[in-house]
């Protein structure tokens, strides 16, 4: 039983980060906190971090983009919800720091 707001935390898996089921990444925010919490991000090279979490969704700046973790569309077409990890390049592409960027509907 899950209680309602609180997330099962998942262990970072490859696989199921990258799997998509039409727009959304259904594993995703369950393994956010042990991504950042037990891999090391910080220190990555840009291959490296591709190598691990795949192509980003979306690109920020120059020096940052962003993995999509949650879309919440309620009963509506437009989101209410989103979550999303960003990471932050330095000047030699490597991860200089990351994120995470949490909208909801007010």
């Amino acid at each position: 039983m899950q209680i309602a707001g609180c997330q099962p935390n998942l262990k970072f898996n490859k696989s199921e980060w990258s799997y998509k089921e039409d727009w959304d990444y259904p594993y995703r925010d369950e393994m956010l906190n042990d991504l950042t919490k037990n891999h090391k991000l910080k220190g990555l090279t840009f291959h490296q971090l591709i190598d691990s979490l795949g192509q980003p969704q979306a690109d920020g700046t120059d020096n940052s983009f962003f993995y999509e973790t949650l879309i919440d569309f309620g009963s509506d077409i437009d989101p209410v919800h989103t979550k999303s990890l960003v990471i932050h390049l330095n000047k030699d592409s490597v991860v200089s720091g990351f994120e995470i960027k949490e909208w909801r509907k007010r």
